[in-house]
C-alpha cells in the first residue's frame, strides 16, 4: 500500500511539473504602437516661424519577459513634425531610443487570453532636430535621458493583443545651441500616450 501511495503521489507531482512550465515560461513581444505626444516639449513653439506641428508619435517596442514577470525592453519612437515647419526649416522629429526594464503580472497565464499589467523605467537617448532649408543652419540637440512608465497589455487568444501605456520622458542635463532656435534648453520632458497590437512568440 505505501509503494502503490507513493506512486499515486509521484504521479501527482509529475502531472504538476508538467503544468508548471505553461503558467512561468519565457515569452516575447513585438509592439507596433502609435501615439500622441502632450506636456512639456510636445506642443511648445520654438519660433514664431514654425507651424503645422503634429503630436503624433509612432513607434516599435521589443519585448522580452522571463518567467512572465521580469523583462527587458527595447523601444524607439519617432515624432515626425514634433515642431512643425517654417520658414528656414523644413521638417522637424523627435526621436526616442530607449532600454527599459519590465515589471508585469500576467493575470490568466501565458499561453493563452489574459491580461497583464506592467511598469516600466530606463535609461536612453532623445534626439531632437530640425531639419534646414539651404542657406539654414540644422539644429539637434541629443541627450541622455531616462523614461517612466505604465500600462497593460491585452489577449485575445495566443499570439495577438493590444497594448496601451503611458509613459514620461526627461533628458539628465540641459542643452543648448548657439543658432537663433534652442532645442530642449534647460531640461526637456515630454509625455506619451500610445496604443498597440501586441504579437506573442
Amino acid at each position: 500500500m505505501r509503494a502503490a501511495g507513493s506512486v499515486v503521489a509521484g504521479a501527482m507531482v509529475a502531472v504538476g511539473l508538467a503544468l508548471l512550465p505553461a503558467a512561468a515560461s519565457a515569452d516575447g513581444f513585438i509592439t507596433p504602437f502609435i501615439g500622441v505626444n502632450f506636456g512639456g516639449a510636445a506642443g511648445a513653439s520654438l519660433n514664431t516661424s514654425l507651424n503645422d506641428a503634429s503630436k503624433i508619435d509612432y513607434g516599435v517596442a521589443v519585448r522580452y519577459m522571463s518567467h512572465g514577470v521580469v523583462g527587458v525592453e527595447e523601444e524607439f519612437s519617432d515624432s515626425p513634425n514634433l515642431y512643425g515647419s517654417g520658414t528656414g526649416y523644413s521638417s522637424s522629429s523627435l526621436l526616442t531610443l530607449m532600454t527599459n526594464v519590465v515589471l508585469g503580472i500576467p493575470v490568466g497565464g501565458q499561453q493563452g487570453s489574459g491580461v497583464r499589467p506592467y511598469g516600466v523605467a530606463g535609461v536612453g537617448l532623445v534626439r531632437q532636430r530640425l531639419t534646414a532649408e539651404p542657406g539654414f543652419a540644422s539644429v539637434t540637440g541629443e541627450n541622455a535621458a531616462w523614461d517612466l512608465g505604465f500600462g497593460v497589455m491585452g489577449f485575445f487568444g495566443r499570439y495577438v493583443g493590444l497594448q496601451g501605456d503611458i509613459r514620461y520622458f526627461r533628458n539628465f542635463n540641459g542643452n543648448s545651441t548657439s543658432s537663433g532656435i534652442s532645442l530642449a534648453e534647460g531640461t526637456f520632458n515630454t509625455a506619451r500616450a500610445s496604443i498597440g497590437i501586441a504579437f506573442r512568440y
